[in-house]
Formats: structure tokens, sequence, C-alpha cells
């Protein structure tokens, strides 16, 4: 008897739309939802939510660039030796802390424009059958096994890991970028994240402002 009150107790649940407990929902995925080239230096990437680097205190990174590779996503060098890959620094583009500003900081065969680099200008003309993207790639400690994860790059409760969709050899996330230039983009209020990988060995969150 008690078997059926309880299976019409169940179905009566389902027939009103009221949920039944069965264990913690699963958290949704992080990931980044797009890569905006802005201006000739900078690129805005968005993310699915807000993001903290180096929460868990197991990395480095991440590295950021924009890359050139193959589509296999695997990076290109020129004749010369050198990768076709720009890297730079990132800060938060506002107190909401799901978009971050990557500002490239390096050139490579000479050539500093990302907007060069978006239109494979000059001797880039050569790589125009190569994808553009954004990376991020995990940095750790210690060397370590891939995981599909970026460790380094979480949800602002640690909780999340990012999303990888490149992990022979090394975690990277890889997201194509487009360009919708917006040279008076009020950046303003941004947030210093770190200057590159040397300086990540602090949990993200006592930033300082800039500007």
């Amino acid at each position: 008897m008690k078997v059926k009150v309880t299976a019409c107790v169940l179905l009566l649940c389902v027939l009103l739309g009221i949920g039944v407990p069965c264990g913690a929902a699963e958290e949704k995925p992080l990931t980044i939802t797009s890569a905006v080239l802005m201006n000739e230096y900078q690129v805005i990437i968005t993310f699915s939510e807000p993001v903290v680097f180096n929460r868990n205190g197991d990395s480095t990174g991440p590295m950021a660039s924009v890359r050139l590779v193959d589509d296999n996503y695997e990076l290109q060098r020129h004749d010369n030796g050198q990768v076709l890959q720009w890297v730079g620094i990132l800060d938060y583009v506002d107190d909401k802390h799901d978009r971050l500003l990557f500002t490239v900081t390096a050139s490579t065969l000479k050539i500093e424009s990302l907007r060069d680099v978006f239109e494979r200008n000059g001797v880039l003309k050569a790589y125009d059958k190569l994808k553009v993207t954004f990376c991020l790639e995990e940095v750790k400690f210690t060397a370590g096994g891939v995981d599909r994860f970026l460790e380094n790059v979480t949800n602002e409760n640690g909780t999340v890991r990012l999303n990888a969709n490149y992990y022979t050899g090394v975690d990277r996330l890889f997201v194509p970028l487009t360009m919708a230039l917006d040279e008076n983009a009020d950046l303003s209020a941004r947030e210093t994240i770190f200057r590159g990988r040397r300086d990540m060995d602090v949990t993200v969150g006592t930033s300082s402002k800039e500007g």
C-alpha cells in the first residue's frame, strides 16, 4: 500500500510540474562566447559568466595571444621560424568581470597591429588560408597531463573551470576572432589582471584599478 501511495505522489508531482529533489543540479559549463577586435591593438573577450584567474592556486597563467592556426588549430610558423602569434596582457573591461580586454604587447614579423593580422596585410598575405583566433593556454606551476579544462580560469567561486577545445600536449581554448572596430569604446573602468604570466602569483580579486 505504501508503494502505491508513493507512486501516486510522484505521478501527481509530475503532472503538477512540481520538482522532485534528485541531487544537486549540474553547473553550466564555462565558455568564451566571443572575441571581438575593437581597435588596432585590443580585443574584447566575453565569457558566459564572470571569471577569476588562479582562484585555486595551481597555475601561473593563462597565456593569452592572437594566433594564426591551420584547420587542426596547430600554431603555424613563418619561414624564418617565428611562430605566428601575438601575445599580450589582460584587463577586466569593468567590474562585472565577464569581459576581458586583451592588449597586444609584442610584434611578430614587425607587425603589431591586430587589424593587419586579421586582414592578413603585408607579409601575412601568404597566410590568408589560416584561421585567425584568440587563444587562452593553460600554464601550470608543475607539469601535468591535459584534462580538457583550463584550471586557472574559473567562475567566481572556483567550482567551474574553463572548458578547453584543444588538448594535445596542453589545454587550450581557441575562439574565432571577429572584427567590429569601435575606436570610441569607453575602457576607462578597466581593472588590471596581470602584466604577463610571471605576475600571476596571487588570486585575482584584489586587482588595482586603472584610469
